[in-house]
């Protein structure tokens, strides 16, 4: 679970990297991990949703903040800058990669608003 949308899902993602850091005795870095939410104005909608925008960022957030508590992780970083619909090889769907902008370049506000002041958070805090 690499997207998570609850706290069951992020520990149970945590737990799983930690497994496999472990395992592999290397740390672990997040660089492609996104939560989404229904886009009110959009055709193509993303699979496995938070509520919407402002839960979205309060997801990130939180599993930002858990991560900073297991020394395993080196680095989290939030995947897709603009929203683009793709057919990935092999599917009839189209799916939504949704980023940190709509389709048509303006921010999705709410959710950049919420990983700018986790992130800012995550900085001024002492780890571990």
């Amino acid at each position: 679970i690499f997207s998570p949308t609850n706290d069951q899902q992020i520990k149970a993602s945590i737990d799983l990297m930690t497994e496999i850091s472990k395992t592999a005795n290397l740390p672990i870095f997040i660089a492609d991990e996104s939560t989404h939410f229904p886009e009110p104005n959009s055709t193509v909608q993303p699979n496995g949703c938070a509520a919407n925008e402002t839960a979205a960022g309060e997801i990130y957030a939180h599993y930002l903040n858990e991560l900073r508590n297991h020394p395993e992780f080196i680095g989290y970083a939030h995947c897709q800058y603009i929203n683009r619909a793709i057919k990935p090889g092999g599917l009839d769907a189209i799916h939504l990669k949704q980023g940190l902008l709509n389709f048509d370049g303006t921010p999705h506000t709410e959710l950049v608003d919420a990983i700018t002041r986790a992130n800012k958070q995550a900085t001024t805090q002492k780890y571990f």
